[in-house]
């Protein structure tokens, strides 16, 4: 993503990615770290509050908010808990939120909205290694003036299709190392944009 961000500067767009320190420090100066160091229930809620005035006094061109709940959950609990389940309505809710707030702001007109996940969960605790397929795959929920409506996709899809998707959408040139293919089954035909 480091590199990615280099190429949207020079193109003259501005970007910025707002996680939790430990896992962005090597970003430099456009990125924006949180601590993870506090309580669990307290870091995703700062994250929301910090992405609203992040937009209120940035507006950056492409913005990755990393929202770090269901990840600590799954991996020091894993699946097979209540807790995890609780995570993820609290990052929905926490999503939805960050939405209404874009769309009373008015944010949302011409943006592209994307939320996946960095890495499934396998049964049990989940790792990293993405061996197993229930690691490998994440979903991946797109809404936008690009992005066919109501439209779920079948085909399984990893996180390396997020950086070459997110290229494609603004024009910029795709990541040296890009292996993902382009998420181009969600989006609309040039057509259907004509027409809407």
């Amino acid at each position: 993503m480091k590199v990615f961000l280099i190429a949207f500067v020079k193109l003259g767009k501005k970007g910025r990615l707002l996680g939790i320190a430990h896992l962005v420090d090597s970003f430099g100066s456009d990125v924006d770290p949180i601590t993870a160091v506090m309580k669990h229930d307290e870091a995703d809620r700062k994250t929301i509050d910090g992405a609203k005035e992040i937009m209120r006094s940035e507006n950056p061109d492409l913005f990755v908010v990393q929202l770090i709940g269901t990840d600590q959950i799954g991996h020091s609990r894993g699946v097979l808990y209540d807790d995890y389940i609780e995570k993820i309505e609290e990052a929905d809710r926490l999503v939805e939120e960050f939405v209404e707030f874009l769309q009373e702001e008015g944010y949302m007109k011409n943006t592209t909205f994307i939320v996946c996940a960095d890495h499934g969960q396998a049964d049990g605790i989940g790792g990293h290694g993405h061996l197993d397929e229930g690691e490998r795959f994440v979903p991946f929920i797109m809404h936008g003036p690009d992005i066919v409506k109501g439209k779920k996709v079948e085909e399984k899809r990893s996180l390396v299709s997020l950086a070459s998707t997110i290229a494609f959408l603004l024009g910029a040139p795709f990541p040296d190392h890009a292996k993902g293919p382009v998420l181009t089954e969600a989006f609309k035909r040039k057509d259907q944009n004509e027409h809407e």
